[in-house]
């Protein structure tokens, strides 16, 4: 496949990566968050540890503007996702709460690639799952489940 320019080949490879990625978080339940399982960010650190550099350029905003929104739009579609898998009404409309969980997730990826990586991606997806959970569970009307961690 031939591209006219670098933009369509970032456009194109972060379309796969999206793609891929919102496949495998379909299937994330409320079930899930229930019982401390930090699927939907695994993923995403895992394939960014993989292959990082679309996400350097995306991040560090050599992709242009367009990169950097499509990506946040792209985030927050995910977590819109993941919200409606739970089969839950939160006490803040879903769109305001996927934007929130969208943007917290750029800045600490941001923050991960600076670092070098150097934390390992399960690390990185328990700690992000710390610093999210207590506001899904408190949004969404969720109560902890015995003995799970926190």
């Amino acid at each position: 496949m031939h591209y006219k320019d670098k933009d369509e080949l970032l456009l194109s490879s972060f379309d796969k990566f999206a793609e891929d990625i919102l496949e495998k978080v379909k299937l994330y339940s409320k079930q899930d968050l229930l019982s401390g399982v930090p699927q939907p960010t695994l993923i995403i650190f895992e394939y960014i540890h993989r292959d990082p550099t679309l996400f350097r350029v995306i991040l560090n905003g050599q992709g242009g503007t367009l990169m950097l929104q499509r990506f946040r739009a792209y985030a927050a579609e995910t977590a819109h996702q993941v919200i409606q898998n739970m089969n839950v009404v939160p006490a803040v409309p879903p769109k305001i709460m996927a934007d929130f969980l969208a943007g917290a997730l750029l800045s600490v990826l941001g923050g991960w690639l600076e670092d070098e990586m150097k934390t390992p991606p399960k690390e990185m997806a328990a700690i992000f799952y710390k610093l999210v959970r207590p506001m899904m569970f408190s949004v969404m009307s969720l109560q902890e489940q015995r003995g799970m961690p926190t």
